[in-house]
């Protein structure tokens, strides 16, 4: 599941991104930077947000290492696919 609909499904749960951020031990901007992409969200963090958006947080691991590689780089491009291509394979649900 993408990040920012991962953010949204555990900011309904936590009932507010900013409770959410209190839940996560990280300021109230961090989530909505993480949501458009202009801050990187941790491994550590994704795992806490899919655990609170009652998601897989081994999924949430992978998505988290496939979005840190650089696709100007051809093997970590091709690791990107190859890890996209797994998580495609088995969908949550």
């Amino acid at each position: 599941m993408p990040l920012n609909l991962t953010i949204n499904k555990a900011a309904e749960i936590a009932g507010s991104q900013t409770k959410l951020a209190e839940l996560l031990g990280v300021a109230r901007p961090h989530i909505s930077n993480w949501k458009q992409g202009s801050r990187t969200c941790t491994i550590d963090k994704r795992i806490k947000l899919a655990q609170i958006a009652g998601l897989d947080p081994t999924t949430a691991v992978l998505e988290g290492l496939a979005d840190q590689l650089d696709e100007n780089d051809q093997w970590q491009k091709q690791a990107k696919e190859t890890l996209n291509a797994i998580l495609n394979a088995f969908p949550q649900t």
